[in-house]
């Protein structure tokens, strides 16, 4: 177990040596009636944000497992149900070692965030789980390869070059991109209801677009969106030439031990 995590007793990233601890000076928990566009996390910007998303979706990003895996039992049914616009922008301070930190310090610090702001305590186990297999369809992928150079472009904002990982207007738009990034996207309670674990076979840098209905979503809403001809969760994969097939798998476990509900701001 790494020492110094919230909870005290989660195996999760490993963090750098005599890391520096860096504070928020704005941390807000705002409640929401509907999901929203999920997270909002620049890698060259000094916050991290969650709009319309449930505080599960903050656990597994604060304690992802070693492997990419993880999913969260023992929270309370708002916990995953209720949607909130979350916010923890950096103290000026320590922007520029933010900035500077892994991924894996990054939520780290969120974690204590978390153990701070919802008396988070945690622990981690591993145990066999209904997972999703993601594969590669009857007829082969239908990807296209990344090329140095590649840029994406969203409506009032410039061509973005190399690596993009974003949701807008429910798509996931992704560029440069592995399918280890597109698995852990699609696993949790907010997309495909299970993890998914990677069985393509694919190695290569990606672009695409996913249309994604979340699943997660009041039924009006999810009416509206079949109306408007979103595709299910499936059917955005097989435009892909991908698919997923259920399984079960050993997978890391984030049990929450303790918790409570925002102090809402």
């Amino acid at each position: 177990a790494q020492k110094d995590v919230p909870g005290g007793s989660v195996a999760g990233p490993v963090l750098t040596e005599e890391l520096k601890l860096i504070a928020f000076d704005v941390v807000s928990f705002r409640r929401t009636d509907k999901p929203g566009g999920g997270r909002e996390f620049p890698a060259d910007g000094d916050f991290i944000a969650y709009h319309g998303s449930s505080i599960v979706s903050l656990i597994l990003f604060a304690h992802i497992g070693p492997n990419g895996y993880t999913s969260v039992a023992g929270a309370p049914d708002w916990a995953s149900s209720e949607y909130y616009d979350f916010q923890a922008k950096v103290a000026p301070e320590g922007v520029a070692a933010w900035k500077a930190m892994p991924l894996t310090d990054k939520r780290a610090m969120v974690g204590r965030l978390l153990a701070d702001a919802l008396k988070l305590q945690v622990h981690q186990q591993t145990e066999p789980q209904p997972v999703y297999e993601l594969v590669v369809a009857k007829g082969g992928p239908r990807l296209m390869d990344y090329h140095a150079g590649d840029s994406v472009t969203f409506p009032g904002r410039p061509p973005e070059t190399g690596r993009v990982v974003a949701s807008f207007s429910y798509n996931l738009v992704y560029q440069d991109v592995t399918m280890a990034d597109l698995v852990n996207a699609l696993s949790g309670p907010d997309r495909s209801g299970r993890v998914v674990i990677d069985k393509t076979g694919l190695t290569g840098a990606y672009n695409f677009t996913l249309p994604i209905m979340p699943a997660a979503v009041a039924p009006r809403l999810q009416q509206a969106l079949e109306d408007a001809g979103l595709p299910s969760l499936a059917q955005g994969l097989k435009q892909l030439g991908l698919a997923l097939v259920p399984a079960k798998g050993p997978i890391d476990e984030i049990v929450v031990d303790h918790i409570e509900r925002p102090p809402e701001n």
